[in-house]
């Protein structure tokens, strides 16, 4: 026993070790162009913990916020792997899809996810669930099974769907301009334009005089609608 580790490298050396492992992999290649070299050195760090093979660490396992997001082929893989998995049911329709997994000490989780609940949370509108809704509701259902029967496996898990990236100051700032501020200024525009148009479109244009108020009503639109965008120009600067 040398320092207090029996057969295992010193924690200088567990470091370095990944980051020659980062390097080679950089050079061949293998390494996903959004991770930087302290991003991919901590997947593997994350993947050797969990028993992964650095190629598949590299392009399944993602830390982000503290957060270790895992795609769900793998944590299915990783409830397999383990051994404690007896069996699996899954019945699907046109509500949702529930998921009956039952651990090899004979205990029985049964875990449903709706269409309902996917509303609830705004999930119909990610690319992933136009794309196949069926899956995904198993994916959600799954996953509640497995956190409550294999909290060992899923422990500090995320899987990518689930993961929301909380916004930076300056993206905050931006959606609440264009949020409350553009919108408002868009539809007063379109509201000042309007009226401009119905009331050219009820003078006759038969004569020159109501060509004359035409003119001077949508000289005024526009003056209005230059006069509400600079008041908005301001409040931006003063924001």
């Amino acid at each position: 026993m040398r320092n207090g580790f029996r057969g295992q490298v010193r924690p200088q050396q567990y470091t370095t070790n990944f980051s020659l492992q980062v390097n080679m992999f950089r050079n061949a290649g293998a390494i996903p162009t959004d991770l930087t070299d302290a991003q991919a050195e901590l997947v593997l760090m994350r993947g050797a913990e969990m028993g992964i093979s650095p190629v598949i660490a590299l392009n399944q396992i993602r830390v982000k916020e503290g957060k270790t997001i895992v795609a769900f082929e793998l944590l299915r893989a990783l409830v397999n792997r383990s051994g404690l998995l007896r069996f699996e049911e899954r019945q699907d329709n046109a509500v949702g899809c529930s998921v009956r997994l039952m651990h090899i000490n004979g205990r029985v989780e049964i875990a449903h996810f709706s269409v309902k609940q996917a509303k609830q949370f705004n999930l119909l509108e990610k690319e992933s669930w136009k794309q196949d809704q069926s899956e995904m509701l198993y994916e959600r259902a799954y996953l509640k099974a497995v956190r409550v029967l294999f909290p060992e496996i899923s422990l500090g898990l995320v899987i990518q769907d689930e993961f929301i990236e909380t916004p930076s100051l300056l993206k905050q700032a931006w959606n609440f301009l264009k949020n409350f501020i553009f919108p408002k200024a868009k539809k007063t525009s379109t509201k000042i334009i309007k009226v401009s148009l119905s009331k050219q479109q009820s003078q006759k244009p038969s004569n020159t005089s109501n060509t004359g108020v035409a003119r001077i009503l949508a000289k005024q639109a526009v003056q209005a609608v230059q006069n509400k965008q600079d008041k908005q120009d301001k409040a931006i600067k003063a924001c």
